[in-house]
């Protein structure tokens, strides 16, 4: 029998073309919607970025990515790039942290407008309370920060921190949780088959 990769595109374009619309249109969704995940994008070079990038690979939860290239995805077709872009930049499971403003992924010359307006928040970790005051500051009176105002969360080092690790958290509570789910109903079924 053939597996999903055996048969050639057109193949399958035309098989899933001759699905009810219904289920059509659940896998196209399911395909083109990003899952939760939580982005942080380092430089290397500053303490910060340096902090992170080890919480980050220490972690190792396949929901927080560290300098990952935008998806492909992005650019599949203009529909269905809008239907990703959405979900991936544009939800409140989607979490962007970088400790650099000038960090490539963030800068709208890397990200298209229409996708750098979908980020509802830029969480930037800075090592103090001092500099993260002065860079509030700054983002109400200077025009070169100015694309960033809606979007950037100036937060202290340790409060990404707390974000990171409370996403991991979550991720194994809930990896636990749908194992538990799993585990619950396979012994479910192994007591029907009993007759208990």
């Amino acid at each position: 029998m053939d597996t999903i990769g055996d048969i050639d595109s057109l193949t399958l374009r035309d098989l899933l073309e001759s699905l009810p619309q219904e289920l059509y249109d659940y896998i196209y969704k399911f395909t083109f919607t990003a899952g939760r995940k939580l982005h942080v994008y380092t430089d290397k070079k500053a303490q910060i970025d340096i902090t992170l990038a080890k919480l980050v690979l220490k972690l190792e939860c396949p929901t927080i990515t560290l300098n990952e290239r935008f998806p492909h995805l992005l650019h599949v077709n203009q529909a269905s790039r809008k239907l990703f872009a959405t979900s991936y930049f544009g939800t409140s499971d989607s979490i962007f942290i970088t400790p650099a403003a000038k960090s490539a992924a963030i800068r709208r010359s890397t990200i298209s407008p229409e996708h750098f307006d979908l980020i509802q928040k830029i969480h930037v970790p800075v090592a103090s309370p001092e500099l993260q005051l002065f860079i509030q500051q700054r983002m109400g009176e200077d025009d070169i920060l100015a694309p960033y105002r809606e979007q950037a969360v100036i937060c202290l080092l340790e409060d990404a921190v707390q974000l990171i690790e409370a996403h991991a958290k979550l991720h194994k509570k809930s990896d636990v949780g749908q194992r538990a789910i799993d585990s619950s109903g396979v012994e479910e079924i192994e007591n029907e088959d009993d007759g208990t």
